[in-house]
């Protein structure tokens, strides 16, 4: 029954199938030509419209359009920078990008309604018709580089609109030197001008302006790494002539004003300069005869700062005035070296201080052997008379009669004693109390230079070479920091002057300046 039952049904599951698959066919037949005809007519419109679009007959892209009134053709410039890359000090230049805008007015290119989609008054030129076209020949004259933009291709864009102005629009990269003036560095600002003129068209042919109040702005988050760009900008026109040209060129003039950012040198050259120079007065609490320790201390600070120094002209141009910044390094380096010229100067002193004394216990012991002997002579004492007289015996205490003995004797008195002799001057000066308690002075010509003495007010021992070191102590600190008040204070009133007057100095490239 089964079987039976399938073979009824068979044919009518077949036949149904076959009709699904029918009617799919034809549905998909019948939409995918439609579609096909869509691509076609739309293809087939939009090749015509190319294969229609053609420059006016008779145009020619080699001479400018010429108005009416039969005056130069006006072109207005709008800039809008959108990146600046970081300045190179080195190369006294920066490196923009920028959206480059331009108008003028073309009376021969007439175009019908039909290319004026939605209702609108322009329409975008084809990219293989924008170099059909006349169009200026503006140049950057200190720009060391310039490029347009390009992806897949120029990023250059016209629009032409009913009332026959074309708005050309390009995307430019350009690198522009710069006259930088680092007299103030790094507290600086930098003033820098772009220059734009035609290339071939005098004024009488070409004249450039610039669009609007706001031609020229620049893009509000643009973040530089050192420096700041202030608003507002100034920017105006000029008439300028040209070498071996007798006419004048229209110039456009855009100045930057970058105002340097103070918190990188602030990190790694001033903070760190100071420290050293701080740590070079440690060795003024070292005892004097630590020698390694405080000539290492300072040497090594010495160097440091002559690292430095290097680092940051390596940064910089050779420029043949002085820069803030070597004066600070100049006052670090003078600190630095002050406190190792004042080690040698006490260690100077300190010797001349126990030479003097060495020969003041000379003195005194050549004194008292004189008496000595002088009481051995009254007493009759013939013993040592006849050991005196004898050519055969030698005195162990034998003395050269010609010495000047004297206190504050100069430095070139001797002694031609032999071992017990400076035995018994050593022990003459360890038993001799008032050795601390006289002066001592140093001849210097006509002067005198105290070593040692007694302060009659509290009745102390006083050295010349202690009092230099006490005194240095704070002398140092306290000069470092007037040197600091008075350069940051300088400074500060020069960077507050000039923002009173932003452009006040004067930025000469040899064809105009960003005065106002």
């Amino acid at each position: 029954m089964s079987w039976i039952w399938f073979s009824q049904c068979a044919p009518l599951v077949l036949l149904v199938i076959y009709s699904y698959s029918a009617t799919s066919t034809t549905a998909t037949t019948t939409k995918h030509p439609l579609f096909r005809s869509e691509v076609t007519t739309k293809s087939s419109r939009t090749t015509g419209n190319e294969a229609k679009f053609s420059i006016p007959a008779g145009y020619n892209s080699e001479t400018r359009p010429i108005p009416h009134n039969e005056q130069a053709t006006e072109v207005l410039f709008d800039i809008h920078i959108v990146a600046i890359n970081p300045i190179k000090a080195a190369d006294m230049d920066f490196r923009m990008d920028m959206t480059l805008s331009q108008r003028w007015t073309d009376e021969r290119l007439i175009f019908g309604d039909e290319w004026f989609h939605d209702n609108r008054d322009f329409f975008i030129l084809p990219q293989e018709f924008t170099d059909k076209i006349w169009v200026p020949d503006p140049y950057i004259v200190n720009a060391k580089s310039t490029d347009v933009g390009q992806l897949t291709q120029k990023l250059v864009t016209v629009y032409i609109f009913k009332n026959r102005t074309i708005h050309y629009t390009a995307n430019l990269f350009a690198t522009v030197a710069c006259a930088m003036n680092y007299k103030y560095y790094p507290w600086d600002y930098q003033v820098c001008p772009m220059f734009i003129e035609s290339f071939s068209y005098d004024e009488s042919q070409v004249k450039y302006s610039w669009a609007s109040e706001s031609a020229f702005t620049i893009n509000r988050k643009l973040r530089m790494l050192q420096f700041v760009v202030t608003r507002p900008l100034h920017y105006h026109e000029a008439s300028v002539p040209r070498y071996l040209e007798d006419k004048n060129f229209t110039q456009l003039i855009a100045c930057f004003r970058f105002d340097r950012l103070l918190g990188n040198h602030l990190i790694q050259t001033f903070a760190p300069c100071s420290l050293i120079v701080c740590l070079s007065w440690f060795s003024f609490w070292l005892e004097l005869n630590a020698l390694s320790a405080r000539m290492s201390l300072v040497v090594t600070s010495i160097l440091t700062l002559v690292t430095q120094f290097v680092g940051l002209r390596a940064d910089l141009p050779p420029v043949a005035y002085i820069k803030a910044i070597d004066i600070w390094m100049g006052g670090c380096m003078i600190w630095v070296f002050g406190a190792l010229g004042e080690y040698v100067l006490v260690k100077v002193i300190y010797s001349m201080t126990e030479d003097a004394k060495f020969l003041y216990a000379l003195d005194m012991s050549a004194s008292n052997m004189r008496k000595k002997d002088q009481d051995v002579l009254k007493t009759g004492d013939r013993q040592l008379s006849n050991e005196d007289d004898s050519p055969t015996q030698t005195n162990p205490r034998r003395r050269v009669s010609t010495m000047d003995f004297r206190p504050n004797s100069s430095m070139s008195t001797a002694y031609c004693g032999n071992d017990d002799d400076r035995n018994i001057i050593g022990n003459f000066r360890a038993r001799s109390p008032s050795l601390n308690s006289v002066r001592l002075d140093k001849g210097l010509g006509k002067l005198r230079l105290p070593l040692q003495w007694i302060d009659p007010k509290s009745g102390r021992q006083k050295l010349l070479w202690k009092k230099i070191d006490n005194i240095c102590k704070w002398a140092f600190p306290l000069t470092f920091c007037i040197f600091c008040g008075v350069y940051w204070m300088l400074l500060y009133a020069h960077y507050r002057a000039n923002v009173v007057q932003p452009f006040s100095s004067l930025i000469d490239l040899n064809r105009t300046s960003c005065n106002d």
